[in-house]
């Protein structure tokens, strides 16, 4: 995988502990170059396996899903941080921007 980029995603799941959203915009679990992002718990110490303590979200074939990430807002006004996944792959140009309710996040 090639690790694009990394951003605080505020509380994602209302812990009290800051998150973070990696993308991986090369991960092809999904198709050739489909892209990924994680949502990682702040509480989380060591080595991450994303497989087993991140929340995934997977691009389709092409979209290079998670070049950039950001996170940190509550924009839906649920007091729980939302964050935003950006596609910019050749497949779906010019690109899409993704705005993830944290409410639908479940972490490990």
């Amino acid at each position: 995988m090639f690790w694009i980029s990394v951003a605080g995603a505020g509380d994602v799941d209302s812990d009290g502990v800051p998150d973070i959203v990696i993308g991986a915009d090369h991960e092809g679990s999904a198709g050739e170059y489909a892209g990924a992002a994680y949502v990682v718990s702040g509480t989380v110490r060591g080595t991450i396996d994303l497989g087993v303590q991140g929340f995934k979200l997977s691009g389709q074939e092409g979209w290079f899903l998670g070049n950039p990430v950001a996170g940190g807002a509550d924009v839906d006004d649920d007091d729980i941080d939302d964050f935003l996944v950006v596609a910019d792959g050749w497949d779906i140009s010019p690109g899409y921007g993704f705005l993830v309710s944290g409410a639908e996040v479940v972490l490990p």
